[in-house]
């Protein structure tokens, strides 16, 4: 009987009632993932998978997709966001008892490489595995094709992989948060202890620091500054240049 299937690396997955081979493929791939360069060939990772399954290679197969997809994908790159994509197809074989498998796999690696606002730059890499097999002689691409057309995703599986992925960007932005808190109390301390204070300029957003033993700072255009402790001390009409009072930024 022909039987199609996806595993998904880099993701959460139930492999259910799949062969003990296909889990040990998503098992082994997992632990050796972080030590796998940002951007994967489909072409190598296809090699990897065959030498997981413990299967053997016949052939390469045609790759009609590879160039819309990869067209598909840097459409999206923007500054700032880069992505890669690839595909690899070919054809193994092996046997159940004495039947002949004839399995057809399909990679597709996918990465992307972005900077988040205010913490750190992010690097992932995913590859997908999809598997058509049926005993030797018995394979039809149209069987398959019909199967994929009618597959669905399983809302229950769909729900916790969305809860898996919002916690582990929560646990992102909450150990960056926690960094940054922490370098800026640092920064601070440092501050109090050299007696400046941090100021922002709220024409340029540009953040500069001067003697704290001064409540007010003036800046103008020229980056010449004025220091005072009367707030009534405005140096506009008094020196050149148009001067603007800068925002005093509490410490932590």
């Amino acid at each position: 009987m022909p039987m199609t299937y996806e595993i998904a690396i880099g993701t959460p997955i139930d492999l259910g009632n799949l062969r003990e081979r296909s889990t040990d493929v998503e098992r082994r791939a997992a632990e050796v993932w972080k030590g796998l360069r940002l951007h994967v060939f489909a072409e190598d990772f296809l090699k990897y998978t065959t030498s997981v399954l413990q299967v053997e290679f016949v052939r390469d197969d045609p790759n009609p997709d590879l160039a819309a997809f990869q067209r598909n994908v840097a459409a999206n790159n923007k500054p700032g966001f880069t992505g890669k994509g690839d595909l690899a197809v070919a054809t193994v074989r092996y046997r159940v008892n004495k039947i002949e498998i004839e399995d057809h796999l399909r990679v597709t690696v996918s990465s992307a490489a972005y900077s988040r606002a205010g913490s750190c730059r992010v690097e992932n890499c995913s590859a997908y595995v999809k598997r058509e097999f049926a005993p030797k002689g018995k394979y039809l691409s149209e069987t398959f094709a019909s199967i994929n057309h009618s597959l669905t995703v399983d809302p229950q599986w769909n729900q916790a992989w969305t809860a898996a992925k919002e916690g582990t960007q929560r646990s992102m932005q909450n150990t960056a948060n926690s960094m940054n808190a922490r370098s800026r109390a640092t920064d601070d301390w440092c501050d109090y202890s050299l007696d400046q204070q941090k100021r922002l300029d709220p024409n340029t957003g540009l953040i500069t620091k001067d003697s704290s033993a001064y409540n007010y700072t003036w800046v103008n255009e020229q980056g010449e500054r004025v220091q005072t402790n009367n707030i009534n001390a405005n140096p506009n009409g008094n020196r050149t240049g148009n001067w603007t009072l800068q925002e005093n930024i509490p410490k932590l």
